[in-house]
């Protein structure tokens, strides 16, 4: 191979080299790198949107200010203000009136609600108190309806016991007074000779059964007044007393008239 050749392929080969090292020095942007460069870029535009957004109303004023006053019409301009504050203020009150208005119908409900709540509570404090009366007083009613009837069974039981006693004084002591009677009865009536006359045996029979016609009067009697008084005996006596002469003096007549 001639000098001349070999020189030619030194020369390609570190053209080749210088140009590998040049590539190995440059940064290569992948999709991932590409993907990052984008959103740093809309995301800044964004930005900036946004803030020419919210400077745009101050952006506009002074540019509507600069326009007047450079144009000569500042007199124009401060009338503009002026009408545009008087709506702004206008409408604002509007809102605040109505807002105002409404909660004053609110309130108004509210006192109402709590006024007919506040005659409710009255009138229902009225009806617990006469109820309270009204049952201190049925109370007390039966304290003395339980007093008046354990008054009325003890006494029962006292003229009972008194009226057990009695009939039992009856049997023992006048039962044998009733049966001499009775016997002297039967005798003057067969002595003289009018045991045919079957009108006096009503009122020997009367006789003979004294003592348990006494004791079953007595005890209706008593039994029927209920022994409201501590002197219903007396009562209970006179009572029996006239039902019983009564209803003897009926069968003496029938008898011996």
């Amino acid at each position: 191979m001639s000098n001349a050749n070999i020189g030619d392929i030194q020369s390609s080969v570190g053209d080749l080299i210088k140009s590998l090292n040049k590539n190995g020095n440059t940064v290569v942007c992948d999709a991932k790198c590409q993907e990052s460069g984008n959103k740093t870029k809309y995301y800044g535009e964004y930005l900036n949107s946004k803030t020419n957004l919210l400077n745009a109303s101050d952006r506009l004023k002074k540019a509507e200010q600069k326009y007047y006053t450079k144009t000569n019409q500042t007199q124009y301009y401060n009338s503009l203000i002026y009408d545009r504050a008087i709506k702004h203020i206008t409408k604002k009150m509007s809102i605040i009136e109505s807002a105002f208005n409404d909660n004053i119908l609110k309130l108004i409900n509210v006192v109402n609600t709590v006024s007919s709540q506040n005659i409710y509570r009255t009138n229902l404090e009225d009806v617990v108190n006469t109820y309270k009366f009204k049952k201190a007083h049925l109370e007390e009613k039966v304290d003395k309806t339980n007093n008046t009837r354990k008054i009325n069974n003890r006494l029962a039981y006292f003229y009972s016991e008194k009226d057990e006693s009695w009939a039992l004084w009856m049997n023992h002591y006048l039962w044998y007074i009733y049966i001499i009677c009775i016997i002297a009865i039967v005798l003057k009536v067969l002595l003289k000779g009018n045991i045919r006359n079957f009108k006096q045996y009503p009122f020997i029979i009367l006789l003979a059964c004294s003592s348990y016609i006494i004791h079953y009067t007595h005890s209706i009697i008593l039994n029927t007044l209920q022994h409201y008084k501590l002197d219903a005996s007396y009562v209970v006596f006179i009572t029996s007393f006239i039902i019983i002469t009564f209803l003897y003096n009926k069968i003496y007549k029938f008898s011996f008239e």
